[in-house]
Order: structure tokens, then C-alpha cells, then sequence
């Protein structure tokens, strides 16, 4: 009785992992998708220390959501990348993995810029009014 059940939760299990594998759905988003206002970086360097020419990302938010700008900006790591955030409200925005924090004031834009360093997908938040909305996400992907 014992070997039935181990063997029926094996198969189970198994079943459920190839079914999510097969059926996740894919956010990906390419640069050419987003549209030219919206791409991520114009130029690539081949090599990491070189830091590649870098467009400014505009991202602009309402009612503590993202109303502008790609929901992904996929990038190369040791990529420039420049952003720049309004927002219509007063708040903190957090880009997690980064350990980066602004502080957005209503109507003023917040333009920063930094090396992506770290490979990996990170994302970025606002935090305002005991409030946490995800805005979108960073994708650094591996040289």
C-alpha cells in the first residue's frame, strides 16, 4: 500500500513540474518591442570594463503605478544604464539586488545612472504612504 502511494505522488509531482515548465508564460520584452522611445541601450561594448553608451530610460508614475516606460529594460551587464523617474507623488523608490534608493518628489524628475554590475533580473519598486508597488524590473543579462 505504501509503494502505491510513493509511486502515485511521484508521478504527481512530476506531472505538475512538466506542466509548469511547459505552460509558464514568458515576460520577456525585446528592445524592438519596447519602441525606440522606450529602448534600453543604443550601443554595446564587447568588453566588460568598457561601459557602453546609455539612453535615458524615462519612467513616469501615477497613483503609485508605472504609466510610462517599459515594464523590462533588459540590458548587458557592465552596460551604463540611465533612468530617470517622476512621479505625480512624493515616495522612495528601491531598485532590490542593487541596494539603490531615491527619493521622488511630486512633478520632479529623479535621474540616476550606474554600471550594471550584477547579472540577474532585479526589481524596482515605490514605497510611499505604507504603500509597496512594483513598477517593473531590471534584466542584466550575462556577458
Amino acid at each position: 500500500m505504501k509503494f502505491k502511494t510513493i509511486v502515485i505522488l511521484s508521478v504527481g509531482g512530476l506531472g505538475l513540474a512538466a506542466l509548469f515548465w511547459f505552460l509558464k508564460p514568458d515576460y520577456s520584452v525585446t528592445n524592438a518591442e519596447v519602441g525606440s522611445e522606450l529602448s534600453a541601450i543604443e550601443s554595446k561594448s564587447d568588453n566588460i570594463g568598457d561601459q557602453a553608451a546609455s539612453e535615458v530610460i524615462r519612467i513616469k508614475i501615477q497613483d503609485g503605478r508605472r504609466t510610462a516606460g517599459p515594464e523590462i529594460i533588459r540590458v548587458s551587464q557592465g552596460d551604463l544604464l540611465t533612468l530617470e523617474f517622476t512621479s505625480d507623488k512624493e515616495g522612495e523608490l528601491h531598485l532590490h539586488g542593487y541596494d539603490h534608493k531615491w527619493l521622488l518628489s511630486a512633478g520632479m524628475p529623479v535621474t540616476h545612472g550606474f554600471i550594471a554590475e550584477h547579472s540577474g533580473r532585479f526589481e524596482y519598486e515605490l514605497h510611499g504612504h505604507h504603500a509597496h508597488h512594483a513598477l517593473g524590473v531590471i534584466e542584466v543579462l550575462p556577458r
